[in-house]
């Protein structure tokens, strides 16, 4: 089985040429309790999308719902990961957000090609809110666009744009703003170009004994600072 993810330290990376990080301790952990084998695959977020809609891939991870997506792929049921949801901008900008996106009217906000970033957000960022919208379809451009003043605001995974602007240098020159967006489920999604129902249903029952014995959480203890 092949299954891809976006390389984000901690999350997904390589260490002495080889795969490592949380995403790849929890599936392959997974994927031996199942009995399959697994080849883990680092690709930028639009090339897992296109190949997992081609089939070239079998899986990837994290994804969250989207209406679009529930039709197109296989998602498992058991989150992989709760991922959070935030706002960054540049370290002296004074952005305060409370719950209310009005606040992001007239930034020029970076978005990930074919990214979701949980309803609420995909809503207001679908809605424009008088805002500009600059789509990349790399991580690393738009932290340093947002370092660079090139960008206002940056929306996305907490960890995915922290190991982002680390790898980029830029972790220094960035903030996360207080309040999260949201915290969102993100899933293990197959191609549905093979029926793999079945291999979504025994990951879903390996990932929910990793939970109950304990395994999980130790892998999590793992990443203290993902």
């Amino acid at each position: 089985m092949v299954v891809a993810a976006v390389e984000r330290a901690p999350l997904a990376y390589i260490e002495n040429g080889k795969p490592a990080g949380l995403f790849y301790d929890i599936v392959t952990e997974a994927f031996q309790r199942m009995n399959r084998r697994l080849e883990f695959r680092l690709l930028p977020w639009p090339r897992c999308v296109a190949e997992l809609r081609s089939g070239e891939i079998d899986a990837t991870l994290t994804m969250f719902h989207t209406p679009e997506r529930d039709a197109a792929f296989t998602f498992t049921t058991v989150p992989v990961l709760m991922q959070t949801i935030s706002l960054f901008v540049k370290k002296d900008d004074p952005l305060v957000y409370s719950g209310d996106f009005s606040v992001l009217s007239g930034k020029r906000i970076g978005v990930i090609y074919q990214t979701s970033y949980g309803p609420r957000l995909d809503k207001a960022l679908n809605g424009k809110m008088g805002g500009l919208i600059v789509t990349q379809r790399s991580m690393s451009e738009l932290v340093k666009m947002l370092a660079h003043g090139r960008i206002d605001v940056l929306p996305g995974d907490r960890d995915r744009i922290w190991g982002a602007a680390s790898l980029a240098g830029v972790s220094e020159e960035i903030r996360e703003v207080q309040q999260p967006v949201d915290v969102t489920p993100g899933y293990l999604t197959f191609t549905k170009i093979r029926d793999l129902s079945g291999t979504a249903q025994s990951f879903n029952y390996a990932l929910r004994s990793m939970k109950s014995d304990g395994t999980y959480a130790g892998i999590l203890k793992k990443y203290p600072n993902r």
